[in-house]
């Protein structure tokens, strides 16, 4: 899958590129909750599900620590520089995650809403979906 070290920003990649190849295998259930949103992201697929745990680990760390990603992107770009706002709660489950994303602010909570529809459309579409901007989601 990835020939990169992982934690390093090429393996992060590799395996976000994995999951959009593999995107039809994944199914993902949204819950607009008071102060963000709550999401499963599961796959029947035990390689498939790894992944989808490893990837979330790994982008919990990275808003955690405000390290950037799909600088191009908008929604992506706010939330991000936003990270101090941002409060996760991830569960790993037998076939992928449970998520629960709050903001303590109105933008930010906006922002977490966009970030979740664009990444259900990643899990929709695949890599066309990646290629686009995400979307503003307005409440």
């Amino acid at each position: 899958m990835s020939s990169a070290d992982r934690g390093t920003v090429p393996y992060d990649r590799d395996v976000w590129q994995t999951l959009l190849y593999y995107h039809a295998k994944i199914q993902r259930t949204v819950t607009i909750i008071e102060n963000g949103v709550a999401a499963t992201t599961e796959s029947d697929d035990p390689a498939v599900a790894t992944l989808i745990k490893d990837h979330t680990l790994a982008m919990q760390t990275r808003m955690v620590e405000g390290l950037q990603v799909r600088t191009w992107d908008p929604v992506f770009k706010e939330l991000f520089a936003r990270h101090e706002h941002v409060k996760l709660a991830v569960e790993l489950t037998e076939k992928g995650v449970r998520i629960v994303e709050t903001g303590d602010d109105p933008e930010t909570v906006r922002l977490l809403r966009s970030h979740a529809s664009g990444v259900t459309d990643f899990v929709r579409v695949g890599s066309a979906a990646a290629q686009r901007e995400t979307p503003y989601v307005n409440d």
